[in-house]
């Protein structure tokens, strides 16, 4: 679900992720690096959390033609649906 606009940042859109509960909101903003969030924000605190919580991102973290979805969690992760006909060969 969206917030819409970020209250505060005109030009923002807020959702909330849908990999994991505690992944909190992600937000789209147009305000350079490390001008919107205060302590314990950032990309560094984001990999942190996301390597906490095992929510793999990026063709780093799951490479292209190595990595089964199914051994990164991406089911449990809401990455996979199985009613509408996602391919996991």
């Amino acid at each position: 679900s969206s917030l819409g606009g970020a209250e505060g940042l005109a030009g923002s859109l807020a959702f909330k992720d849908p990999r994991h509960d505690l992944m909190g909101y992600r937000c789209l903003v147009e305000q350079p690096p490390g001008s919107v969030g205060g302590e314990g924000s950032g990309p560094s605190a984001h990999a942190a959390l996301r390597y906490t919580l095992g929510v793999p991102e990026g063709d780093r973290e799951m490479p292209t033609g190595k990595a089964i979805p199914l051994e990164f969690n991406v089911d449990a992760l809401n990455g996979i649906s199985y009613t509408k006909g996602c391919y996991m060969g």
